[in-house]
Parts: C-alpha cells; structure tokens; sequence
C-alpha cells in the first residue's frame, strides 16, 4: 500500500480527503445463513468515528435496504447489481425497466427449466433464501433484475449467449444467478459515483469487500480489495489484483478486514 500517495493526496486536496469503504452484503458484510451482522457491529462504529464513508453494493432491491438505512449502515445504495444509485438526497437510475430481464428470463426458458422470482411466491423465496416473509416480499419487488435458479439441466454459457442477444448478461451471486442490463453492474456504478465524490472531495482511497463474482467488477477498482471466503480457506475465483483474503467468512472477517485496515493506515499516515 502506498501511503506516501495517500499523504500527497491530502496535501494536494487541501486538507478535503476522502476514505470509502465499498462493500457488498449477503456472504460478506451479513452471514449466509442467518443475514447476522451482529460480530461487525464494531468496526461498522470504528469507520463512524473515523468519518469514513460506508457504501452499500448489493444485488438486492432499493426495499430490501431500507432496514440498513433506518439502522444508519450506509451513506449511498448501490442496488440491484448497479442498475441503480440512492444517495441522501438523489436517486440515479442506470438499468433497464425490470418487465425486459423478465423477457430474457422467458427466453431462457425455452431452452432450460429455470425459475425466476416473478415466478416464485413470497413463500417460496422465503424457503430458499431463509428471509423472511416480510424480507422475501421486499426481494421479489424489483425494478431491474431478475434472480432466478435452474431446475434441471442448464448450461451457464448457451444461457449467456441468449441474455446477450437482447443486450443483457447473467451473473453468478451466492444462491442465484443474475439476468442484469449488459449496461450495469457494480464496477460501472461504483465508478460513476467514485467520479461524483472525487468532484466534490478531491481524493478518495477506496477500500472494497465482496465474495463473489458478481463483486468482481466494483473490486477491480479498488485501491483496497478485499475477498471474503465462502468458509475458512475456500475463496471465490476472481480475476483481481492485489486482492487481500480476508481469514474469515462473515461477517467476522469483515469485521477482521476492516479493523486490519484501518490499523495500517493510520500507522502509514503517522
């Protein structure tokens, strides 16, 4: 890590320096299982006192993160794999309208038996996901993607190849693969509000945690990426460099990560 860029920064900025922790949610801020974040609560206070910045990239709905932003988790939202943009006081919009991904989901499925969430019930997310009812009624209300699983035999790259043909990708996340605007995805809307910050900060270090696939765009960029294992020792295979394997799966080795850090910055910075 280069502090002495991080120090000439500050100078340069004026004293306006901007510290951004990016981070994605299911499997690595929130346990796999239970969704507990419970064992990061600390270092989640840490970056508040510290001022640093704590922004949300998700696959999840804008419903989904209401509960984050009542319980003050998160400065901005990046949601549905990029597609869109919530921060305090505007909303972008970068993706599709959600009836076109349900249009390539029915392409997909002249080929292979795959279901999607505008098939499932509430009950039926509720049953796969372990949300709950309330939680998996806020997942099905999407405004861009479709999440969806396949029954039977499926082939990942003839499913790609007709989600391209209608301008589309799909990506792979945790429990379900993504049909996403080929326009969209979490380094895209990452960057664009990168570039919004820096306008107003001057300099930002960005720090990234994600753990899977889906993340690898948004950590691509990062000056600090970090990947969260599945389980202790089994990491996602991602093509980005310099990635820092975090020891432990969620969220304790988020908690571990964060803190890890921020302890080296401030003893490169002093």
């Amino acid at each position: 890590m280069n502090y002495d860029r991080i120090k000439k920064n500050e100078t340069e900025s004026k004293g306006e320096f901007m510290i951004a922790v990016f981070t994605d949610l299911d499997g690595t801020l929130l346990d796999n299982k239970t969704y507990s974040f419970d064992k990061a609560k600390t270092s989640i206070e840490l970056l508040k006192s510290k001022n640093v910045s704590l922004i949300v990239v998700t696959t999840k709905t804008a419903d989904e993160i209401e509960d984050f932003k009542r319980q003050e988790i998160g400065e901005f939202f990046i949601v549905e794999t990029g597609c869109e943009i919530i921060a305090p006081d505007e909303c972008f919009k970068l993706g599709k309208g959600y009836r076109h991904a349900r249009e390539v989901l029915i392409k997909i499925k002249e080929k292979f038996p795959v279901k999607g969430f505008g098939d499932m019930s509430e009950k039926e997310i509720s049953e796969i996901t372990g949300l709950s009812l309330e939680n998996s009624k806020k997942a099905k209300k999407r405004k861009y993607t479709e999440p969806f699983i396949p029954l039977g035999e499926f082939d990942l790259q003839e499913a790609e190849q007709i989600a391209e043909r209608y301008g589309y990708r799909i990506y792979r996340g945790g429990r379900f693969y993504h049909i996403v605007d080929k326009e969209c995805d979490k380094g895209k809307a990452v960057k664009f509000l990168i570039d919004k910050l820096k306008r107003k900060y001057g300099s930002i270090l960005t720090i990234g945690l994600g753990d899977s696939k889906v993340d690898e765009p948004f950590l691509k960029i990062m000056d600090i990426p970090v990947l969260i294992p599945k389980k202790i020792g089994i990491y996602e295979k991602l093509d980005v460099e310099n990635v820092r394997l975090s020891p432990y799966p969620a969220p304790l080795g988020w908690d571990y990560s964060i803190k890890e850090i921020l302890n080296e910055l401030e003893a490169g910075s002093s």
